[in-house]
């Protein structure tokens, strides 16, 4: 068998899908009705292609089982796998197209970044209607509406829309803990309003914004509240001055001082532009880092000692007033690469 180089995977085989005229979101191509992964729909082409060589009966079977795993799997890895155990034993014809397609499920694995392992929330924002905005990673991180937000077109796919009275609230939970190293990026629009006297536009933040002590768990000399309801981490915007601002509270900073900051320049974010921010709080370097539309933009140092961790919930778009899109969080620190990668428009 002769797998023909692609652009897109390196790997082909026989003719491409028939092209129909309907618009999938990046990343997704159509496959009889459904948009599907484009890795699953090169891997079922290939199936297809080769299967003829067995006869009608078979080849229209192997097609159809392959189209119907390709439109509810993740990648074609999977489609591959689940193909290959159906069949090990009892046809080793399919077998052997089975396993000679699965190059481009090889290609697809080793094309999955390292970093994706890592990502442990994800909201994309794609809902369109509903109070949910669901968790991507798998790790249950869903946020539910409060107040006024809407789902409108935007920067990947939708995007979620505030005024200002609205946020997403999410309960607790150990993947929002990273206490050595942890990476933030996303999409945001800035958009003018709010609260005057009010400039601080919370993209993300693991605190209570009600609590007594919610800036900071403690400040020099206050004595220690029981729990401690300050900010575990969090990502900013000041909407008068025009700059992002990244904080977390070190565990041998909250008796003394609180958070530990880090910002872009002034007047570096800009009203009705879209905006890629990534905040690395990494106690393993022992630096923060904020990076603004792909480019590193400043450097603090941040102790060894890792993030005070509470119990609060994660508040998404506190006091915000523009769009979000493409929220997520990683359990690692991203290198400069990584996050000029995500950074960049499908």
């Amino acid at each position: 068998m002769v797998f023909l180089a692609t652009a897109a995977w390196g790997l082909s085989c026989g003719p491409a899908l028939n092209q129909v005229s309907v618009t999938c979101p990046p990343g997704r191509t159509y496959l009889d009705g459904v948009c599907v992964s484009e890795p699953v729909a090169d891997y079922v082409a290939c199936v297809r292609a080769q299967g003829a060589q067995l006869g009608n009966e078979k080849s229209q079977k192997l097609s159809a089982e392959a189209g119907s795993l390709g439109v509810k799997a993740g990648g074609a890895a999977e489609v591959s796998e689940s193909l290959q155990k159906k069949y090990s034993a009892s046809d080793q014809a399919m077998l052997a197209i089975i396993q000679a397609c699965n190059g481009a499920a090889q290609v697809e694995r080793r094309a999955t970044p390292a970093i994706e392992k890592s990502l442990v929330a994800h909201w994309k924002f794609d809902e369109a209607s509903g109070n949910a905005a669901a968790d991507a990673s798998n790790h249950g991180n869903t946020g539910t509406a409060q107040g006024s937000v809407s789902w409108v077109a935007g920067r990947r796919g939708g995007a979620l829309k505030v005024e200002g009275a609205g946020e997403l609230l999410v309960d607790d939970g150990a993947s929002q803990h990273a206490p050595r190293a942890m990476t933030i990026t996303g999409w945001f629009l800035l958009a003018p309003g709010g609260m005057k006297d009010m400039p601080w536009r919370e993209i993300l933040i693991k605190s209570d914004p009600k609590g007594p002590n919610w800036w900071g768990c403690l400040s020099a000399g206050e004595a220690d509240p029981s729990p401690c309801d300050g900010r575990e981490y969090g990502v900013s915007v000041n909407s008068a001055e025009g700059f992002l601002l990244v904080y977390a509270t070190p565990e041998d900073r909250y008796k003394n001082g609180g958070q530990v900051f880090c910002a872009s320049a002034p007047k570096s974010v800009q009203f009705g532009k879209w905006h890629h921010f990534g905040a690395v709080i990494s106690a393993k370097s022992r630096a923060m880092r904020v990076f603004l539309d792909g480019a590193p933009m400043a450097t603090c140092p941040i102790s060894e000692a890792g993030l005070r961790r509470t119990s609060n919930k994660l508040h998404i778009a506190t006091n915000f007033v523009g769009l979000l899109d493409d929220l997520r969080i990683y359990a690692a620190e991203l290198g400069d690469a990584d996050i000029a990668k995500l950074a960049q428009p499908e």
